[in-house]
């Protein structure tokens, strides 16, 4: 391999996990805000126990799924 392909391999071999890093950070964020949103919230300011039940539900069937993976 010439030292030019080499560089181009590892700037791919970059930029595909730069662009994954990204995708993984969006994808946080998006569960926070949709969790945020969906949670239910009594008037004290505290989360509605339902909606604490379904946020841990969600997260470990997507855990779950991402363990087959």
């Amino acid at each position: 391999m010439s030292p030019a392909q080499a560089h181009l391999s590892s700037t791919i071999i970059l930029s595909l996990q730069q662009l994954t890093l990204s995708l993984l950070i969006k994808q946080i964020f998006i569960d926070e805000i949709y969790f945020n949103r969906k949670l239910i919230r009594s008037q004290d300011g505290s989360i509605d126990p339902a909606s604490a039940a379904k946020f841990k539900r969600y997260f470990s069937k997507k855990d779950k799924k991402e363990d087959q993976d």
